[in-house]
């Protein structure tokens, strides 16, 4: 499967070794790529798991697989952030406003 551009990392999961073992660590990938059938209905397709050697063919190197995970989660912590700050906000006026 080649990834068309709006594929997205879908699953990882990684197993490391332990230190001084002569074992690599190793993860796999799913990908997906969400799409619309034929009656208009939003689906997704996975790739099965890929192996390290597969994953690194489809541009998608352990670098880039962790690049991609920190500013997901990044983002998703700026955004949960945001929205603590709005509701602590909105407990603070509905506080202070008279009954």
């Amino acid at each position: 499967m080649n990834l068309p551009a709006n594929a997205y990392v879908y699953e990882f999961l990684y197993r490391g070794q332990p230190a001084g073992s002569a074992s690599a660590p190793e993860y796999h990938v799913i990908a997906a790529v969400p799409g619309t059938d034929a009656f208009g209905n939003s689906t997704t397709a996975y790739s099965a798991p890929m192996t390290p050697d597969q994953a690194v063919a489809q541009g998608l190197t352990l670098p880039a697989l962790i690049a991609g995970i920190n500013t997901a989660l990044t983002a998703e912590i700026a955004s949960l952030q945001a929205q603590i700050a709005a509701l602590n906000t909105g407990i603070d006026t509905a506080t202070a406003a008279p009954a």
